[in-house]
């Protein structure tokens, strides 16, 4: 059938194609530019067995992000590392990548259940802490080599994981011939930077303390570094080295270190049993520490010191000035957290920011007004000794400032605050809490 058109009905349809076609070049840009930007590409409705069987058909590695629903950093890594172009392709090409969840919601789809039991599986074979945690294994699902902990920037991540395709270099390699006996100083220099590089802090401890074992120039710098991170008991080889050499090792890692590692001891072995029962730390790497233990009510005081001087005398003092704020935030004892404060704040035990660490807390956690205005006087210290590096001390104050009533004298502490500020998302974040200010709504 034969259908005629007018000239005007002509120019319609072209005049329409002519839309079309532009949509469609606007569209395959916008797809090229998207497969441009593209990062990791993850696989997100295979399972274990699955994975695996690609693998073995690709003739790549697995890539295995072990993340959770409440891990800030995880997130962050998704946000603005995994989109990384070279990264991306770097990953895309030798792994099969996937994502998997290591917690449990009432919101999983059915793509993360099915992982329920495997994951069981991996927190009991390679007992994991710590998220997120990256595990590299071979097609058949042998664990190779892993990276713990986010905060790393694409160019670092991917330095990090090009180990793993380096079956010389790769990790759990590496250990199982530390198991098997290996303590050649060279091998375990090997060891200890690819544990460092993956982020093992514990095992890092451990290899460095053969490494010394077998290496008694202690004097050396790279040793004396080596003290100072692996030396985190009594019992390490290099205590009693720390305790003697605090001059050697404050020369090359920065004055009052060696007391600052030793104070960290004497806290984990003498003052944490005499204030909690049962009491237990647990790392998370970085300065990220967890303890726990019931709080024991009426700490003596005088006995723990006494304990400390047998070994720790020069600052024995300083520790347990240092030990009350914690121990009174645990009771929820306001008043003796504001006064230990306060104390170590004016013996010059605590700094700056641990005194705005301190006046965060009470903002925070502190229900009872009186305290607070403890903490505004803290604020009010900071505010006055602020610099282009410490523009938070304005947001503190601003905070505690309105919560206390004082709106105006708020909004002019977090103005300060934005003006300094020098990220770009923190001040986004602080503009929005001021338009909550202005309009005396909850923060």
């Amino acid at each position: 059938m034969i259908i005629k058109l007018t000239h005007s009905q002509r120019l319609k349809i072209m005049h329409g194609m002519k839309h079309y076609f532009a949509a469609l070049i606007i569209l395959f840009s916008l797809e090229t530019k998207a497969q441009e930007s593209v990062g990791i590409q993850f696989e997100k409705k295979l399972t274990w067995s699955q994975v695996k069987e690609k693998a073995k058909k690709e003739k790549k590695m697995i890539f295995v992000d072990a993340y959770t629903t409440w891990c800030v950093p995880c997130k962050i890594m998704e946000k603005n590392i995994f989109p990384d172009k070279e990264l991306g392709a770097f990953f895309n090409e030798n792994f099969i990548n996937v994502k998997v969840q290591f917690d449990k919601t009432k919101k999983d789809p059915i793509t993360v259940k099915r992982w329920y039991k495997q994951v069981e599986v991996f927190q009991t074979q390679y007992n994991v802490g710590s998220y997120p945690t990256y595990f590299f294994f071979s097609p058949e699902g042998t664990l190779m080599h892993f990276i713990k902990g986010g905060g790393l920037t694409a160019k670092e991540f991917l330095e990090k994981s090009r180990i793993a395709l380096e079956p010389k270099s790769q990790y759990i390699t590496l250990k199982n011939q530390y198991k098997k006996g290996n303590r050649d100083s060279t091998f375990l220099l090997d060891l200890i930077s690819v544990a460092k590089s993956a982020r093992d802090l514990d095992s890092t401890g451990v290899f460095i303390n053969s490494y010394l074992a077998v290496d008694r120039g202690w004097l050396k710098k790279q040793n004396l570094e080596f003290i100072a991170i692996a030396t985190s008991k009594s019992s390490d080889i290099g205590f009693n080295f720390l305790l003697t050499h605090q001059a050697a090792i404050d020369s090359l890692l920065g004055k009052n270190k060696s007391a600052e590692l030793l104070q960290v001891i004497a806290y984990d072995e003498i003052v944490l049993p005499m204030t909690r029962i049962n009491g237990k730390k647990t790392s998370y790497g970085g300065t990220l520490v967890l303890y726990s233990g019931e709080i024991i009510k009426d700490v003596n005081w005088a006995a723990i010191k006494e304990k400390l001087d047998i070994n720790y005398a020069p600052f024995s003092n300083e520790i347990i000035v240092n030990a009350k704020p914690f121990y009174y935030q645990g009771l929820n004892d306001w008043g003796n957290f504001c006064g230990s404060v306060s104390e170590a704040f004016d013996e010059k035990i605590i700094d700056l920011e641990q005194l705005n660490s301190y006046a965060n807390t009470v903002l925070v956690m502190c229900p009872d007004e009186k305290y607070i205005k403890n903490a505004l006087e803290w604020s009010e210290i900071l505010v006055a000794k602020v610099n282009k590096e410490t523009p938070g001390y304005y947001k503190t104050n601003a905070l505690i400032l309105y919560k206390l009533g004082q709106k105006d004298a708020a909004i002019k502490a977090m103005n300060q605050f934005i003006e300094n500020c020098a990220v770009p998302q923190i001040q986004n974040e602080a503009t929005q809490q001021l338009e909550k200010m202005k309009k005396g709504e909850a923060i």
